[in-house]
């Protein structure tokens, strides 16, 4: 996720992880031990991981201008994978 928020920096995209039901302090040590440069939001009560109905983790969202989800995927994905950054400059306004 670090690499591609790097590849699109300048355009309209942020990375933002949600740490499920878990302590600052855990995300704050994991966010050091992969060197992430990203926000990191502390999901302790679980609100956001029902709200967006992630019953699978990993999950991923991205969440569009309007601040609906424009896009989900359930799983492990290679954030790296070139369509993977061609889907994403898609959604991505012109």
């Amino acid at each position: 996720m670090q690499s591609l928020g790097d590849s699109l920096q300048g355009r309209p995209f942020a990375v933002l992880a949600v740490n499920v039901g878990e302590g600052a302090r855990v995300a704050r040590d994991f966010g050091e031990k992969m060197a992430l440069r990203f926000p990191i939001l502390l999901d302790r009560d679980m609100k956001t991981t029902r709200a967006w109905s992630a019953r699978v983790l990993p999950a991923s969202f991205v969440i569009g201008p309007d601040g609906k989800v424009a896009y989900s995927y359930l799983g492990a994905i290679d954030w790296n994978a070139p369509q993977v950054k061609t889907a994403l400059e898609r959604l991505m306004p012109r």
